[in-house]
């Protein structure tokens, strides 16, 4: 049989230059089911865990993996903030936390990691967040959000 896989980033939600702003991404997956009368125990067992996003996120360093079906499918380890980078280690993560939640989507377990300047550890910067929906494997939401109000101008001089 053949089965329709359908991947799709679902919003993007920004509010650039404003105290707080939040960039918001989601990423859901549908599986179509087969037009089969009557899929064996075998294969309805395999449809379903074929669903699944699986996250692996290093919080020493960022670095992530999101895998579909077992295979991976989106590989991420460089954050930026203006000429910051974790690679160049002028943008360090200073903490990352797990935390509890619901939201109109569903009880997520979220993973939030902590960016600050290397010369400024005190102050963050932006927070990365990874929230995985216990009631649906199939999507997980990456936000990014800033505390504070980025001057990109005094963050770019030295370059």
């Amino acid at each position: 049989f053949e089965v329709a896989l359908s991947v799709l980033p679902v919003a993007l939600r920004a509010m650039a230059g404003r105290v707080g702003a939040v960039l918001v991404f989601l990423l859901a997956t549908w599986l179509l089911e087969p037009s089969v009368a009557a899929p064996s125990a075998a294969v309805s067992a395999a449809v379903s865990a074929s669903r699944d996003l699986q996250l692996e996120l290093d919080t020493n360093s960022g670095d992530f993996h999101i895998f579909f079906g077992g295979q991976a499918w989106l590989v991420g380890s460089e954050y930026r903030v203006g000429t910051l980078s974790s690679l160049d280690g002028s943008l360090v993560l200073t903490k990352s936390e797990a935390t509890l939640g619901s939201d109109a989507l569903g009880s997520y377990l979220a993973t939030t990691l902590h960016w600050s300047a290397r010369g400024a550890l005190g102050t963050v910067l932006m927070g990365t967040t990874f929230r995985e929906y216990s009631d649906d494997p199939g999507l997980i939401v990456f936000e990014q959000s800033f505390p504070s109000e980025v001057d990109l101008k005094s963050l770019n001089a030295g370059s």
